[in-house]
């Protein structure tokens, strides 16, 4: 691996945007020497590249660990910047591999009115945004250069200070484990309980949400029903009341019925059926005037022959 840039911006000292370019156009001159007095950002110029490298995980190496990462970051955003500024390290690499993959990295952090915003990190392979190496960063670089042998070619002469009043044997086991890939597996099994860990509680969580969302169900299936049901208490009692008001009218109608000779009503179509009978008798016996002088001339004709004889 051959970092090719460093691009910091708004991070300790490196107020605005500073891009180093590393690269040579000779291969031969692969050393690239800065200088600066004390306090002009070496220390935080080398400190940036192990964070674009590592992110939190670099935070044991970068200082003591008793204060979180949203902590350090926001200590080492850039005095002065207003808010909505981005601080942001950026880091391009060369694969040394057959196809010489450019890879470059980018973590960034937002300023607000309250803080930082949380860390985005993005991965380009080739130019092109890389989602699957966005995601799996650290996998990528712990293949690269482990982070626990990562100090042994990231020092300046104030760390190699440090290394060498650690435990130089246990820090030479640590560097062989990781070289032979040792870390690895340990980080394997360790991600593996992780894992594990977060799917049994995934599982776990899964039953009881859906006990609860079933349970949610039946309480709302139970409610519906009492509303129903107290719906049709109260249509049962609003047709009890029609009903009592039915009979009551009722009642009225017929005491009023029987006052006004309800009897004579009762009989009305008995005395019709009486009526119609006399009238067709009356029309059967009845004699109209006409027949009456029709008959007239003859009479009288039976009575002049009667006398004639």
């Amino acid at each position: 691996m051959i970092i090719q840039q460093v691009v910091i911006q708004n991070f300790g000292l490196y107020k605005g945007e500073h891009t180093v370019n590393l690269e040579n156009a000779d291969p031969s001159r692969v050393i690239t020497l800065i200088g600066g007095l004390n306090g002009r950002g070496k220390t935080t110029f080398l400190d940036a590249i192990i964070l674009g490298l590592y992110g939190r995980r670099a935070l044991k190496y970068l200082q003591d660990e008793r204060i979180g990462y949203a902590a350090y970051i926001e200590n080492h955003v850039s005095k002065g910047i207003p808010a909505g500024s981005q601080t942001r390290i950026q880091l391009t690499l060369c694969e040394s591999n057959a196809e010489g993959d450019r890879i470059t990295i980018c973590r960034s952090w937002d300023k607000n009115l309250v803080g930082i915003s949380d860390e985005t990190l993005v991965a380009y392979r080739n130019g092109h945004r890389d989602e699957s190496l966005s995601g799996n960063w650290d996998y990528f670089v712990e293949e690269i250069l482990p982070l626990t042998i990562s100090r042994f070619f990231f020092f300046d002469n104030e760390k190699i200070a440090q290394i060498a009043d650690d435990e130089s044997f246990e820090s030479v086991k640590d560097a062989i484990r990781a070289l032979l890939g040792f870390t690895t597996i340990d980080q394997l099994i360790s991600d593996m309980g992780k894992l594990s860990k977060k799917f049994s509680q995934k599982i776990a969580e899964d039953d009881q949400s859906g006990l609860m969302r079933e349970l949610e169900e039946i309480e709302q299936a139970i409610e519906d029903v009492q509303a129903k049901a107290d719906a049709a208490r109260a249509d049962v009692q609003g047709c009890d009341a029609k009903i009592k008001e039915l009979r009551e009218l009722r009642e009225q109608e017929n005491e009023r019925f029987w006052q006004n000779g309800g009897n004579l009503a009762l009989e009305r179509h008995k005395l019709e059926e009486e009526k119609k009978l006399l009238q067709k008798r009356l029309h059967n016996t009845r004699i109209w005037p006409g027949t009456i002088l029709r008959m007239r001339p003859r009479r009288f004709c039976c009575v002049n022959r009667f006398l004639k004889i």
